[in-house]
């Protein structure tokens, strides 16, 4: 793959990257090089904020991806995507006091929140196709340690309860009883509602080794539920590392994992298998399906077998191929589609978006000229309802993870390990339990998917982080102007990153000791402010991971540190002032830029109440010098940060670690 990043000399306004597919790849799966080649061209504010993605394929009509508009606190206020011709492809943002998104609306896809005083989501209102009828609602019930334990549905067509859901848990989070309501048939009499799942679990430790379910019989044709396919005693089980290799309900004989605990191999009952290759980053490569056929009818006494059917996914980068085919090409806010709905090649590829809601999950999935693809509606774990539109039948959908249906798996693929949305549960531990000891490492989202996302399957993240991004002016235009390419280049991907994490809006943080930016390629940059240039410099080594970490060394002040996103220094600031990365802010205002001879520069302060014993708090401020400042000495730093700061009567921060440069 061959790439090429180019940038605008006055103000980066412009990022141009070029692709061209990997021949020797397309080769190595037996099929001819396609040979696409691909260009974007990203367009930023003045403050790195990215405005708009255009989309080159070889030699044809560029396409609009996603083009963004900001509010004063640097929120994405309206996304759209497409040519502008539909209003279907334009998104409207709007939030509370906290930042947190309490709305969003389009032509095919609108949704409110309402929240409990403690910040969960106690209400869900949402609605998909170009009518936007009817609404649909949920209530949802919550325990004391915030575990979704009710789900009442409604909608404004007076339907009531048909979708509800129920959960109980036990002390360490596993679900121990489960009853879900739907679709049980449908057909000319139209559909009927009843309960669907009425599950019972057995546990070993966090093991389940059996589920039962008194629900009535589903007879609608791929409705999603928990099939009980078996009634033994032990119907799980695992190997000595927590792996389950084993599924009885799902017909699944065995299931073998490589050193890196990720499933190789899974055998079925009936001689079918499903295969996976991977990378040496741990990355999915490959999808083998082998699906025994069904025997012909012949004459009695002879022996005949049915043909087995193989089909073959196979993964690089964003491309995506089908029996050696090109399938699709994932883009910022969507994808590029090589197929109809029936599987039929397309004569021109076919650009497609999505709408999503809060949690990043994809509700509609539009063609450009604003056309319906699909509409999925889920449960609060992540359940597709029976109530979607799906012709087409695309599998990137909840979380934007791929569900795999084949053989009944009914999967999602959360890269470090599948999710089971009809049991609420992962097929193997978190590889990161120990840093969640009181959650089961099998739980999905600490039991509130409303409130947590999981990107990766390791890392609990919070949807509100959103509440922690604000507009700033990054270093790239200086670290340009002074020749600084490879700080630049970091810049430019953590400004990228930044702004596509804000799409839906919600970005995913990192839960770790370290600030770790996952980066595209494969080069791990530190980079340095030099105090008499006021720009930063780069030094660049080798890495197996593609992570960069910055780590504050006894030997290097904070003050000489460089975060590559504003998020980072961000989160950086609330570790050292004692505030707790996933608090929002209490209340935030703009700084007064006559004050202390600033000469116009503009900031923004955040304030933070501690609760501290007695019922007593400790009241501490972030401010963004998005603009840079003046120091009392007259100095001028015009490079944005982040600023611990305290009330005159507070203890003072040391200087070395006030100032979070990003």
């Amino acid at each position: 793959m061959n790439a090429k990043a180019t940038y605008d000399l006055q103000l980066a306004i412009m990022l141009l990257m070029s692709i061209v597919a990997n021949c020797g790849y397309a080769s190595a799966i037996g099929t001819d090089c396609v040979g696409v080649r691909q260009r974007w061209v990203r367009e930023f504010d003045r403050h790195g904020r990215e405005l708009s993605v255009t989309h080159y394929l070889g030699d044809g009509t560029p396409m609009l991806l996603c083009r963004r508009g900001y509010d004063p606190l640097g929120r994405v206020s309206e996304k759209s995507a497409g040519d502008g011709a539909s209003e279907a492809l334009v998104n409207e943002y709007a939030y509370d006091i906290r930042s947190r998104a309490v709305a969003v609306s389009s032509g095919r896809y609108s949704q409110r929140l309402d929240f409990t005083p403690g910040g969960n989501v106690s209400r869900m209102d949402w609605c998909a196709d170009a009518s936007c009828e009817p609404w649909h609602s949920y209530r949802l019930g919550y325990d004391a340690l915030s575990r979704v334990v009710s789900a009442e549905y409604s909608d404004d067509d007076g339907r009531r309860g048909i979708y509800d859901t129920t959960y109980d848990y036990d002390l360490n989070g596993n679900v121990t009883a489960l009853s879900r309501r739907g679709v049980v048939s449908s057909g000319i009499g139209g559909e009927k509602y009843g309960l669907i799942d009425c599950l019972a679990y057995s546990y070993e430790g966090n093991r389940v080794v059996s589920i039962t379910d008194d629900g009535q019989e589903v007879y609608s044709y791929g409705a999603f539920h928990f099939v009980d396919g078996s009634d033994e005693a032990e119907e799980y089980t695992y190997d000595a590392n927590g792996n389950i290799t084993s599924d009885l309900n799902r017909d699944i004989s065995d299931i073998s994992y490589d050193v890196n605990n990720r499933p190789h191999r899974i055998r079925f009952s009936d001689g079918g298998e499903t295969r996976y290759i991977y990378g040496l980053d741990g990355v999915k490569r490959r999808a083998e399906h082998v699906i025994p056929g069904i025997p012909p009818v012949v004459s009695i006494g002879a022996a005949v077998s049915g043909a087995t059917v193989t089909s073959t996914t196979d993964y690089s980068g964003a491309f995506v191929y089908e029996d050696g085919e090109l399938e699709r090409i994932h883009l910022d806010c969507g994808y590029l589609s090589y197929r109809d709905f029936s599987g039929s090649r397309l004569a021109e590829p076919e650009y497609h978006f999505y709408q999503r809601d809060h949690l990043g999950n994809n509700r509609v999935d539009l063609r450009s000229d604003g056309l319906v693809s699909q509409i999925t509606h889920y449960y609060p774990f992540g359940l597709p309802m029976s109530m979607g539109y799906s012709p087409e039948s695309q599998r990137w959908t909840f979380g934007n993870k791929e569900l795999d249906r084949i053989k009944g798996l009914d999967l999602y693929d959360f890269e470090a390990r599948a999710y089971d949305p009809a049991t609420i549960r992962f097929y193997r531990p978190d590889d990161l339990a120990h840093k969640y000891h009181p959650i089961s490492p099998y739980a999905y989202c600490a039991n509130n998917p409303l409130f947590n996302t999981d990107p990766t399957g390791q890392v609990l993240e919070t949807a509100w982080d959103i509440a922690n991004v604000v507009a700033g002016v990054v270093s790239l235009a200086s670290n340009v102007q002074q020749g600084n390419i490879g700080a630049a280049v970091v810049d430019g991907v953590g400004v990228a990153l930044d702004a596509a994490a804000v799409i839906v809006p919600v970005v995913p943080g990192g839960a770790a000791t370290g600030i770790k930016v996952y980066r595209a390629g494969k080069t791990a940059s530190n980079v340095v402010v030099n105090k008499a240039t006021k720009a930063a410099s780069v030094t660049s080594k080798k890495t197996t991971r593609e992570v960069v970490e910055l780590t504050n060394e006894a030997t290097t002040a904070k003050s000489d540190v460089v975060y590559p996103s504003r998020r980072a220094a961000f989160r950086q600031a609330k570790r050292d002032a004692g505030i707790p990365t996933s608090q929002n802010f209490t209340t935030h205002e703009l700084g007064d830029a006559s004050k202390s001879g600033n000469s116009g520069r503009r900031s923004i302060e955040y304030t933070f109440d501690i609760p501290q014993p007695y019922g007593r708090e400790n009241t501490r401020f972030i401010q963004n010098h998005y603009e840079g400042h003046v120091f009392p000495d007259g100095t001028v730093d015009n490079r944005p940060h982040w600023n611990l700061h305290q009330p005159k009567s507070s203890q003072k921060f040391e200087w070395e670690i006030n100032h979070y440069y990003y």
